[in-house]
């Protein structure tokens, strides 16, 4: 009966959208557990943003015309943001090494590079391994 965007980050907002058929004057209750919960008249639709990480369960029962409806539910599952990484550079006469410690979390990683010199090419080689630690 509805939908709801997840996997989510906890700083980002998850969308719920009701997904059913429309009855006049029926009463839709929805239960955001450990959060919030809403007895609302018409359907609900909104973007939600979660409190803490963790998994959560949603759920909505409809009632009209003195009938109830069976229990729907949907499991949102809402991340912790990735570190962000501290970024090395290790220079040479002919390039450039860029090193940081991985979040255990992260599955992969995105470099973008911008801008350039004309003629010049850019190889960019991309290692998951940790960086070399710099004794103290």
């Amino acid at each position: 009966m509805f939908t709801a965007t997840q996997p989510i980050c906890l700083d980002d907002f998850s969308t719920v959208n009701y997904t059913g058929t429309q009855m006049p004057g029926a009463n839709y209750t929805w239960n955001f557990q450990r959060w919030h919960s809403c007895q609302c008249i018409g359907t609900w639709s909104s973007p939600i943003q979660w409190p803490s990480s963790g998994a959560y369960t949603l759920t909505l029962s409809v009632e009209a015309n003195g009938c109830v409806s069976t229990l729907s539910s949907n499991d949102v599952m809402v991340d912790e943001p990735l570190d962000v990484p501290v970024i090395d550079c290790n220079p040479t006469t002919n390039s450039i090494e860029f090193c940081w410690t991985p979040d255990p979390i992260a599955s992969n990683y995105t470099v973008s590079v911008s801008g350039g010199f004309s003629g010049v090419r850019m190889v960019i080689v991309i290692q998951f391994q940790t960086c070399r630690q710099t004794q103290k």
